[in-house]
């Protein structure tokens, strides 16, 4: 509550947005996601990970799932495979992100992986080595600011890297950054995601005046 009263008083514009989605608590996930369930915009976080944040990097958290939103990535720019997305939507908004506003362990085009030290060097096997390493490369080689569609065919296009973002990842439940992309009503109609989508631009406008007056 009191980071989310900062966050209204610093941020109007994603403030608005966040003020205006259902936030669920809970530790199912390990860290935080946007989705849609019944045609309810729903903001997912658990509490360990959030209070692990400091100010600056809970802010990025929360424009990135607002990013999630605005750009249509949970309803009809969705693509599949699942996780693939999640690589690709990630990619492209952090990269309008600053960088050391993101919690760690994000995925930042021009930048390596950063994956959790294991406590035992011999606990990660030869072949998730090589996998991590392999993803990793990739995400560095690709540039800055492209549309999340840029990033999905790059990572489609290549048999291997999508073996290595599955080794790495698996099927993304678990989270592919520091965010978990929970995957919205899967038989979600046309008819439902204009709906869904009808309701975030209203959420635009409504955050866009309210940040013009501030």
């Amino acid at each position: 509550d009191k980071l989310l009263i900062q966050f209204l008083l610093d941020e109007p514009f994603f403030s608005s947005i966040i003020a205006r989605v259902r936030k669920i608590r809970t530790l199912s996930i390990p860290t935080a996601g946007v989705s849609v369930h019944e045609n309810t915009i729903t903001l997912y976080w658990n509490p360990k990970f959030i209070s692990g944040l400091t100010k600056r990097k809970f802010f990025g958290l929360m424009k990135h799932e607002c990013y999630h939103l605005i750009f249509k990535h949970v309803t009809s720019r969705k693509q599949d495979p699942h996780m693939l997305w999640n690589i690709a939507t990630d990619l492209a908004i952090n990269s309008i992100i600053n960088f050391d506003d993101l919690p760690d362990g994000g995925l930042f085009p021009g930048k390596p992986l950063k994956f959790k030290e294991a406590d035992d060097e011999n606990v990660i096997d030869k072949k998730m080595q090589e996998s991590a390493s392999k993803l990793s490369n990739a995400i560095e080689s690709f540039p800055v600011g492209k549309a999340s569609e840029w990033y999905m065919e790059k990572l489609r296009s290549d048999e291997e890297l999508q073996q290595a973002a599955e080794d790495c990842f698996g099927d993304g439940s678990e989270g592919a950054g520091f965010d978990v992309h929970i995957d919205p009503d899967s038989e979600m109609s046309e008819s439902d995601k204009q709906l869904v989508e009808g309701k975030v631009k209203e959420m635009i406008r409504k955050s866009a005046a309210r940040a013009q007056r501030n």
